[in-house]
């Protein structure tokens, strides 16, 4: 594990390209949360788990809504428009309250996150080498792959993010869980560890998201995206901490696709330009930061308040 950490921070020493102005860094979300949250018109709260923090929100009202919701963004950290719809979202809900209890992860893999914001746009692991998305301990299998950035980690929940995941989970019991992430344009719900899909019947405001989002694909991920992902946060949500309804949303797709398969050998290549020279690891990077997140400043807006919206349907 160390030896990839090292790998990682001298690929990092040949990264050089700016980031977006409109975009955030890890250093200006925690600023900007700060100042949403002094004049939030609920009662807000901030806790940090190690180096991931995590907001609640309550009602100011005595009496509330027994409704509650988890919602996760940036898992991976190269998915930079997944912090900046939380960011945004965050916002929404502090100038409309509503009255039910939320917690929010805006930012769940800050140190990779830093790196990206440094031009290493194609970072989706953790420091750790772990991709957080497979280290959950619901249908956990190991794996490590590097090259993909999908490895699983040592053990079930080896990393403090996913920990804190858990122990919210296990303690706040909400009804609804989502996790934000970017790639393709997608609501999918488990399973994601096998293809075979849950249906959640008695969630109505499902089918009427899906006029806000008619390129979606719509139902269980392995299904729709065409492969399995063992150990994911949506999944054990659903199946090991018992949340009624669980979704991944994919909010932003370089190229409209009616399917997206597993990435293959040559793309996974395209990603992590091992071995190559300066001038080609630079334009990579930057193919990968367009491929997971809006560089026009118009899109970038269009898209984090539509899928704030998005998030607010379907935590009702």
């Amino acid at each position: 594990m160390k030896i990839f950490v090292i790998l990682i921070l001298i690929k990092l020493a040949f990264a050089g390209t700016s980031l977006p102005p409109f975009y955030h860094t890890t250093d200006e979300v925690e600023a900007e949360v700060k100042n949403i949250l002094k004049n939030c018109q609920m009662k807000a709260t901030q806790k940090k788990y190690g180096i991931v923090d995590s907001i609640t929100l309550k009602p100011k009202l005595d009496h509330e809504n027994k409704n509650k919701a988890f919602l996760i963004f940036g898992e991976h950290a190269r998915e930079l428009i997944s912090v900046e719809t939380g960011l945004h979202l965050l916002n929404q809900i502090c100038h409309t309250p509503l009255d039910f209890k939320l917690k929010i992860i805006i930012n769940m893999n800050p140190t990779s996150r830093r790196y990206v914001e440094r031009g290493h746009y194609c970072l989706r692991e953790n420091l750790n080498g772990v991709d957080l998305n497979r280290n959950y301990g619901f249908e956990w299998k190991f794996k490590e792959n590097h090259f993909v950035q999908d490895s699983s980690g040592p053990e079930p929940f080896s990393e403090v993010e996913t920990q804190t995941v858990r122990d919210i989970l296990s303690s706040f019991k909400p009804k609804t869980f989502i996790t934000v992430h970017s790639g393709t344009l997608a609501i999918l719900h488990p399973w994601a560890f096998k293809k075979e899909d849950v249906v959640f019947s008695h969630h109505h405001n499902l089918r009427g998201v899906k006029n806000e989002c008619v390129d979606c694909l719509i139902g269980g991920a392995a299904t729709q995206i065409g492969y399995t992902a063992s150990g994911n946060s949506m999944d054990y949500a659903y199946g090991m901490a018992k949340v009624k309804r669980s979704y991944t949303l994919e909010i932003f797709e370089y190229e409209k696709q009616n399917q997206r398969k597993e990435p293959d050998s040559n793309f996974a290549e395209f990603l992590q330009h091992k071995e190559k020279e300066k001038s080609e690891i630079s334009n990579k990077e930057l193919f990968c930061f367009d491929y997971f997140n809006p560089r026009s400043e118009d899109q970038y807006n269009e898209l984090v308040a539509k899928w704030s919206n998005i998030i607010l349907q379907l935590i009702q």
